[in-house]
């Protein structure tokens, strides 16, 4: 379970990622169509003389990255969603998984941990160090087959 919370968040900042070069983006267009000074370069004539619009190239350039915009922050929304009720099932019905995940992956400390589950002083850190001693004597007591 633990591996498939890592990869949500992962997945959940990659598109985190994406989502503000989209917006760099839309905002890089945005200030190409403002006022500014007169440059020579900006006013595109072709021979009829008519000459390119830069405020209607931005609103159709900016219709293709609000679509993607959008369709990204759906996604990153889901994940969101995902990901918390996955959390939530974890505190819920495992608590050996969640207290690894929160040491392990969150890096969270053990003082924290008790006061997020509502635990008393050191319990998360007993029950983690139970199972993995159990775990622990458990591979050492198994033996080998032999063929």
């Amino acid at each position: 379970m633990i591996p498939d919370l890592k990869e949500i968040r992962n997945t959940i900042i990659k598109i985190q990622n994406r989502l503000n070069y989209l917006l760099n983006e839309k905002q890089i267009n945005f200030e190409r169509t403002q006022p500014g000074s007169t440059k020579l370069k900006e006013t595109i004539v072709d021979s009829s003389h008519n000459f390119v619009d830069s405020f209607a190239l931005y609103m159709i350039k900016d219709e293709k990255l609000d679509d993607e915009i959008q369709e990204l922050r759906d996604s990153y929304y889901n994940w969101i969603d995902y990901y918390n009720k996955e959390v939530k099932r974890l505190r819920q019905y495992d608590d050996l998984l969640m207290i690894e995940f929160l040491r392990n992956e969150l890096h969270w400390k053990w003082e924290k941990i008790d006061e997020y589950l509502n635990y008393g002083e050191d319990v998360s850190r007993h029950k983690y160090n139970k199972a993995f001693k159990n775990e622990i004597q458990n591979n050492k007591t198994e033996k080998p087959r032999k063929k």
